[in-house]
């Protein structure tokens, strides 16, 4: 595999805020020749984001898959349900060269973002454990329980 890349080895601009891939970062990355592609996907939550932006989006998306052997898209894509719609739509109209992270490790998808609503409802977080996480006095193995016995309340998650 290569392994291409601007400063620090990100793709110049794309951590830029207001990020829009820009079609010279495309042609920069395509012509860098990846064989794989690990990409945020757009931020469709976000309800500021133009029906050009989202085709421009769209059009990036089919543009790069065709251009390398895998395109793995999540994060932003996936923070909300109509990003994995669009992403199946691409699967599709890609003959399968897009996935999610979850996907090219052979996971569920688990869909956190998207579900934070009901599992925050589920699921409470208490006081303080975000910090007490940060330094390494509290653990996830509450969310592994909850997880294993209430899979079939999260819905779609192996989609």
């Amino acid at each position: 595999m290569r392994h291409h890349g601007g400063q620090n080895g990100r793709l110049p601009g794309a951590r830029e805020p207001g990020y829009k891939l820009h079609w010279a970062q495309l042609a920069l990355l395509i012509d860098w020749q990846p064989d794989i592609v690990l990409a945020a996907g757009p931020p469709l939550y976000l309800t500021q984001l133009s029906s050009q932006q989202r085709k421009r989006a769209w059009e990036n998306g089919l543009c790069l898959a065709h251009e390398v052997e895998t395109l793995i898209l999540d994060h932003h894509l996936l923070r909300c349900e109509a990003g994995q719609r669009w992403l199946e739509r691409l699967m599709i109209a890609t003959e399968g060269r897009v996935c999610c992270a979850a996907d090219f490790m052979e996971r569920l998808r688990r869909l956190l973002e998207a579900r934070r609503i009901q599992l925050y409802s589920d699921m409470p977080v208490s006081e303080g454990w975000h910090e007490a996480y940060a330094i390494g006095k509290a653990d996830t193995n509450s969310f592994q329980v909850y997880t294993d016995a209430n899979e079939h309340k999260l819905p779609n998650l192996d989609v």
